[in-house]
């Protein structure tokens, strides 16, 4: 089996050995044989590029005999974890199959059902002895700890594929990694906690398992849910969040000099303490409110201050480099879960995300307003009637669905070196119902839960807040920018908010 030699943190080199890979099914065979041939994605799913995963690292500590969670032996069984990861399947047995995408339309949808996720049994050398463990301490900075991944071509690898990895000194982590064409972060979350459910069952009277709730994996707005009149009324509705592209022909090449190639995109983990966080939600209230709507979230607080700051620096190091000729607009962007809106439920298990864009500011009036109007803007843009009214998210549900070239769809996101794009993860439960083992052998929530860079997140701009795990009300910033800009942050004192900035 291949195996992958890298440096942790400290400089010691680490072997990840990929010891045996267990393809799985559903433990039951009529649950992916009752879906058919073909497995239809919903309106939300078809906007996500195919090639995106939602990977993340699961980190636990192992079991010692006297049942106290310590160092000596493992945790997470092989054989139990195979028979929960079949058992789940028979939850999610659209996750067997095989994710496709129609050539003509771009409308995404799986087949090959039945052909399974892949398991992966790895060891490391290395004895993971810190107590306030890192993704900086991982091998590869997590990225070994996941099972193989390559931007699928021909559509013929796993959706689902989960890593074990067992570490010499009785930590075990768990990569998981499922394409977001089939799921979102609230999705993703819920099926990793339904997968420690039923391992945690297995350990009981009942030979197989059961969910207490049962997720919902029927998708929102297929192609064929929509008759052929809604799809007609569709055609004339006039989305406020999205347009088509007008396909036009691209400009002949001209002779002017090539721009130079972008600089490499660097991934840190900073944390910022509760306390940062309450005195930058009251520098980014409205000191005057006209009403009890101006106020903003810990999120868009925190938001707004990225916002400007990394604006800022980039504005410097352009002015620094006279290879940057220019910078994108600072476009802002946010997801948006739609689940409570559309009445879907928590346990739905697709797509249901819309995109807050704030494009109305320019560089200089960006840095000229105070934190207070920029977290503002932040605020009113997650309130647009686009989001905020069921009907206009069904009809805009509709009219993506009904398109008959859906890669032509575009938000009023324009990507680039001037903008930014923001995950909320910070209130999801990504640790207190992630116990694997039980309890009463010592079983407990991860020590350590974040998402990889990786040559696929590794994107100028993208940020991610996840919550630490320790019920401290800090934050966990997963921030990717341009290499040079990381200096100009720190010469600013941007990163004074933070207890980690130093690298």
């Amino acid at each position: 089996m291949p195996q992958n030699t890298m440096k942790t943190s400290s400089g010691s080199p680490a072997t990840v050995q990929k010891v045996k890979t267990h393809h799985l099914s559903s433990l039951n065979e009529s649950s992916w044989r009752s879906l058919g041939d073909k497995f239809e994605l919903g309106a939300f799913d078809q906007l996500v590029l195919s090639f995106i995963p939602v990977a993340v690292v699961f980190v636990y500590d192992g079991l010692s005999s006297s049942g106290d969670s310590g160092l000596e032996g493992s945790t997470l069984d092989v054989t139990r974890l195979c028979s929960a990861i079949q058992r789940l399947l028979d939850y999610y047995p659209h996750l067997t199959g095989r994710l496709q995408v129609d050539p003509s339309s771009g409308l995404a949808y799986i087949d090959q059902l039945g052909t399974g996720v892949e398991f992966v049994e790895a060891t490391c050398d290395v004895k993971l002895l810190q107590k306030d463990l890192t993704m900086d301490d991982l091998p590869d900075r997590s990225n070994a700890l996941f099972a193989p991944f390559s931007i699928p071509t021909h559509h013929q690898d796993p959706i689902l594929t989960i890593q074990r990895t067992q570490f010499a000194c009785g930590r075990v982590s768990l990569g998981v990694r499922c394409l977001h064409k089939c799921t979102d972060a609230d999705a993703f979350f819920q099926l990793v906690r339904d997968l420690a459910e039923l391992y945690r069952g297995l350990g009981g009277d009942d030979e197989v398992p059961s969910l207490r709730v049962t997720p919902t994996f029927h998708p929102y707005c297929t192609f064929s849910s929509i008759s052929t009149s809604e799809r007609q009324t569709a055609d004339a509705y006039e989305p406020p969040l999205y347009f088509l592209d007008p396909g036009k022909a691209p400009s002949p090449e001209s002779n002017a000099t090539p721009p130079a190639p972008p600089p490499l995109v660097e991934g840190r983990f900073l944390r910022i303490s509760k306390s940062e966080l309450d005195k930058l939600k009251v520098t980014a209230t409205n000191p005057n409110p006209s009403s009890t709507y101006d106020w903003v979230s810990t999120f868009e607080a925190l938001s707004a201050y990225l916002y400007q700051e990394i604006s800022r620096a980039r504005l410097a190091w352009r002015d620094q480099d006279p290879a940057i000729r220019s910078l994108s607009p600072p476009d802002f962007l946010s997801p948006i879960n739609m689940r409570s809106l559309l009445g879907l439920g928590p346990k739905y298990v697709g797509n249901v995300l819309l995109h807050s864009v704030v494009s109305n500011f320019t560089h200089a009036s960006l840095l000229d307003n105070p934190l207070w109007q920029v977290a503002k803007a932040l605020h009113d843009a997650i309130r647009i009637d686009g989001l905020q009214q069921k009907d206009q998210v069904v009809n805009t549900a509709k009219w993506i669905i009904s398109q008959p070239d859906l890669g032509r769809i575009r938000n009023h996101f324009r990507y680039g070196n001037g903008a930014i794009m923001i995950s909320q993860w910070s209130k999801m439960d990504m640790h207190q119902s992630l116990v694997f083992d039980a309890p009463a052998v010592g079983g407990k929530p991860p020590i350590l839960v974040s998402t990889p860079f990786t040559n696929i997140s590794l994107i100028d701009g993208l940020i991610y807040f996840l919550p630490p795990g320790d019920n401290s009300g800090d934050i966990e910033v997963c921030m990717a920018l341009s290499s040079p800009v990381w200096p100009v942050l720190e010469e600013m004192g941007s990163l004074g908010v933070f207890e980690n900035a130093s690298t």
